[in-house]
């Protein structure tokens, strides 16, 4: 976060022509702040043009940029004026106090960079980027786990991938410096596709692409609880029922399974006529969606799968959850639709997104997407509109953790090192 005291004051007073692109010293001068000394910054006119757009995706009232032209502007005349025109757009953008904790805005300008002392870090890595890829990640807060599969090297003809769970020494947190070690590692022939685990029952599930699951206990993984083979195809989500202890799994094979901690089949039962993509638990209900827009309410007290409700959104559904007061979410490619689970018939609220939907979260009221570029994105639930955009990472955000409570959110993608970031809300 930035400091409230800060005010910045820009001046471009020239442009250099380079390789036939132009750039704009741009001179930050912070105002204020003693004898503190101005920085330069040089930017071309594409940056701000993007700059202007980041910012409009999250708050209204943005000062207009300067025009792009059809063709690239090259006469002394024309590029004196766009730099006047740009210095002027800067200094309308600066004079807005509640922009300058805007992530985009503090990188453009360096400001994190060249006043450290009036910023506090939003973000840092966690596990070196060699631990990557990942096909799959989970963090166990309540056990400082962070429990995560590898794709292995296609050399070895016997493993496609390995399992590995990080032990943290404490709580993990973003001013802190997080102190770890591999408490365990497992070798498996198939490809870990989804992972679960449940802290009450110390248990550690994985799922593969052939349709098996491995079950562990997380506190002796060397010892093989169980595996099952729940399905034909791959497992696409997993879940735990907390009361009778036993794991529900759905799949490609359009099935929902429950299978016991030793590897026992206590049900299975073929839902719909598409492949099933998530099931989450909510009392006694299993909800579990698939690629056609269906959800599928299964009543699953005594250890049995009984279809009691069925309802179509006509989309195909990447994942659900629900809340505390139970509205149901339903995230799809580029929309998110919520429900309340007593009327079920028409939306309380949808959003759509302008780019993929990549991962997603939810706390209390407020819905958290990562997307395909690699930004986090807060919609309220009340009010049906985005808060926030945040920039994480450079690439799509496979995987999020969302822990509030300690202040923080947790993101990875496949190719970059994992991320803690501070909540933003408040």
């Amino acid at each position: 976060m930035i400091s409230l005291s800060l005010s910045l004051y820009i001046t471009i007073e020239s442009y250099e022509l380079s390789n036939d692109f132009v750039y704009y010293p741009v001179i930050v001068t912070p105002v204020g702040l003693g004898e503190r000394k101005s920085w330069i910054v040089k930017k071309r006119f594409s940056s701000f043009d993007k700059l202007h757009k980041q910012l409009s995706k999250t708050f209204t009232d943005i000062p207009a940029c300067p025009k792009k032209t059809f063709f690239r502007m090259k006469a002394p005349k024309e590029l004196d004026q766009r730099k006047k025109d740009l210095e002027r757009f800067s200094n309308r953008l600066l004079a807005k106090k509640e922009l300058y904790n805007n992530t985009y805005l503090i990188e453009f300008f360096e400001i994190d960079k060249n006043v450290p002392e009036l910023t506090t870090k939003e973000y840092r890595s966690v596990i070196p980027k060699e631990t990557f890829p990942v096909t799959s990640f989970l963090y166990a807060s309540d056990d400082n786990l962070l429990i995560m599969a590898e794709k292995v090297n296609e050399e070895e003809e016997d493993t496609k991938s390995l399992l590995k769970c990080f032990e943290f020494k404490d709580r993990l947190k973003v001013e802190k410096s997080a102190e770890y070690v591999l408490k365990w590692s497992s070798k498996i022939q198939e490809e870990a596709v989804c992972i679960a685990y449940d802290s009450k029952m110390k248990t550690f599930v994985c799922g593969t692409d052939i349709g098996l699951i491995y079950i562990l206990n997380v506190s002796n993984p060397d010892a093989l609880n169980s595996s099952a083979p729940c399905h034909s195809l791959s497992v696409t989500s997993i879940s735990f029922e907390t009361i009778e202890n036993y794991i529900i799994t759905v799949g490609e094979d359009k099935k929902i399974v429950g299978t016991s901690l030793d590897g026992n089949i206590l049900y299975s039962a073929k839902l719909g006529d598409q492949p099933l993509n998530c099931v989450i638990l909510n009392n006694s209900n299993a909800i579990t969606a698939n690629s056609s827009g269906e959800i599928f309410f299964c009543d699953v007290k005594n250890i049995k799968a009984v279809l009691i409700y069925t309802m179509s959104i006509k989309e195909p559904i990447l994942s659900l959850t629900i809340s505390s007061d139970n509205i149901l979410v339903c995230f799809m490619a580029k929309e998110v639709s919520w429900y309340d689970t007593k009327q079920l018939n028409e939306p309380l609220g949808n959003w759509k997104a302008k780019e993929q939907i990549a991962s997603w979260g939810m706390y209390k009221h407020i819905i958290v997407i990562g997307n395909s570029v690699g930004e986090l994105l807060f919609i309220n639930l009340l009010t049906g509109k985005l808060n926030l955009t945040l920039p994480c990472h450079n690439e799509p955000i496979d995987y999020m953790h969302i822990d509030p409570s300690n202040g923080m959110i947790m993101t990875v993608s496949k190719n970059s090192a994992l991320f803690l970031r501070k909540w933003p809300l408040h």
